[in-house]
């Protein structure tokens, strides 16, 4: 089972250049699979899209909206850790019964657990922040020695932006998307 998430994306303009034969491997992978949308719930919850994906469960059960969530008796935000907002992705269920699992830049998803037979992938082209996560051990030797250093930023730039900036930017996530493909 293979999983493409593509998210942020304007998924029209995608279905427009699946159609005008300009993303043929995506085309390929629609015919051969099943493609669909997936939305929030409840609307306007963009970032619980994963946590919910991952865990397989709905907010009310999982009960993690955002990537960074206000902790009151801290007075802050902080992003979720596992220790006060647990979270068991559906794929931990697969590794006990043999499944061997691939993850490759999902969002919010939990560090593996030493049971992971698999590769995993996080972080390492993140814009946010999120601290990279790379199983099995070596790999991301292994990866920075083939493909270089991440190109992505760790953080987005806050505040007003000039033009030149905004192309910098624009062309910095077009040469990270190529080196983490």
């Amino acid at each position: 089972v293979v999983v493409i998430g593509i998210d942020t994306a304007d998924l029209d303009r995608v279905e427009r250049l699946v159609g005008a034969g300009r993303m043929p491997r995506l085309a390929a992978l629609r015919a051969a699979g099943l493609c669909g949308r997936v939305a929030p719930w409840p609307p306007g919850f963009f970032d619980m899209v994963w946590p919910s994906f991952n865990t397989g469960r709905p907010l009310a059960e999982h009960g993690w909206y955002y990537g960074k969530l206000w902790r009151p008796g801290r007075m802050r935000l902080e992003m979720r850790r596992p220790d006060w907002l647990p979270q068991e992705p559906f794929w931990a269920r697969l590794d006990p019964n043999g499944y061997r699992v691939g993850l490759v830049d999902v969002p919010f998803a939990p560090v593996p657990d030493g049971r992971f037979s698999g590769v995993y992938i996080n972080g390492w082209q993140c814009h946010d922040g999120t601290i990279a996560h790379i199983a099995p051990a070596g790999l991301e030797h292994d990866i920075t020695a083939r493909f270089g250093r991440p190109m992505q930023p760790r953080l987005d730039p806050f505040g007003p932006q000039s033009a030149a900036r905004l192309r910098a930017i624009r062309d910095g996530a077009i040469d990270a998307t190529a080196q983490i493909t």
